[in-house]
């Protein structure tokens, strides 16, 4: 499975993607353009906020089987134009529980 990072996310993710045997390209503040044009090539796609996964795109990722978003949300990402094509779209919604807490305790 070739995998696209578009995000900066942990690089201990990287490297378990990797050593589960998977190609993982990480091509960070990549172009739409340049992302439109290569998507083709990816079964799964990591992003951010940034990165909007929306019905163009996934006009071209004609191999495309998941969406990951690393972090809370999917505003992103069309789940309907997903699920049309049957991609999964998913996300890490605990993925910065500790980051909320320590917030909270500091604010307080």
């Amino acid at each position: 499975m070739k995998i696209l990072v578009t995000e900066r996310i942990a690089d201990e993710g990287i490297q378990q993607m990797k050593d589960d045997g998977f190609e993982v390209d990480v091509k960070l503040s990549l172009p739409r353009e340049e992302l439109l044009n290569i998507v083709h090539d990816y079964d799964a796609i990591i992003v951010r906020s940034v990165t909007k996964i929306d019905e163009e795109l996934l006009e071209r990722a004609k191999n495309l089987k998941v969406v990951g978003r690393a972090g809370n949300g999917i505003d992103n990402i069309d789940v309907t134009a997903c699920t049309k094509r049957g991609i999964i779209a998913v996300n890490t919604p605990e993925s910065n529980i500790m980051a909320a807490a320590e917030l909270a305790v500091g604010l307080a």
